[in-house]
């Protein structure tokens, strides 16, 4: 029996076995001695490394400071792209390639993300069901090449009274020099 991940490196060779019984995007093999298993791992550690960066990317890029209720309405939409000089370091395994704001209604139009977008929302409702008071949900979509498919990065628990302390800043040039450089927010 294969694991999701064993799947996830077959699925190149069988356009057919990606998530949901559609294709695998992929534009390119894994980079040089990795495996795709070995490549989403490495994903993985980096999203971990860069968890508090994407977390203010996202409340500001959403302008959450000042318009709290965008959360419902708009999701940040992340493309980077593996890097050769990432000097085994986790937090410069990827560079990024381009960061906008979506709609929700643009995104569930893409086909490539209404699977996300459906995901997305159903987390907000569960998590507002289960306990208002707690916060909100916030996420943003990520699609890292040569990898072609994007998945749901959320964040929960999201209090404006939190949010709403933060200066605005130029998210996207401080986005880009943290990844770029491999250093946490």
């Amino acid at each position: 029996m294969l694991t999701e991940l064993e799947k996830m490196d077959k699925a190149i060779s069988d356009p057919e076995s990606g998530p949901y019984g559609g294709p695998v995007v992929a534009f390119g093999p894994p980079p040089s001695g990795l495996t795709w298993v070995q490549f989403h791992d490495i994903v993985q550690k980096w999203l971990i490394f860069h968890n508090t960066t994407f977390l203010v990317a996202t409340a500001q890029s959403l302008r959450l400071p000042q318009e709290f209720n965008r959360l419902k309405t708009h999701i940040l939409f992340i493309r980077t792209e593996w890097r050769d000089d990432n000097e085994g370091k986790v937090g410069k395994y990827f560079r990024l390639v381009d960061a906008k704001v979506m709609t929700i209604r643009e995104a569930w139009i893409d086909p490539f993300l209404r699977l996300n977008v459906e995901a997305f929302l159903d987390t907000q409702r569960e998590n507002d069901a289960l306990d208002p008071l707690k916060g909100s949900t916030i996420g943003f979509f990520f699609q890292n090449l040569p990898l072609g498919q994007t998945q749901l990065q959320p964040f929960t628990s999201v209090q404006k009274s939190m949010i709403s302390l933060m200066p605005m800043i130029d998210w996207e040039s401080i986005l880009r020099d943290r990844l770029e450089r491999g250093i946490k927010f």
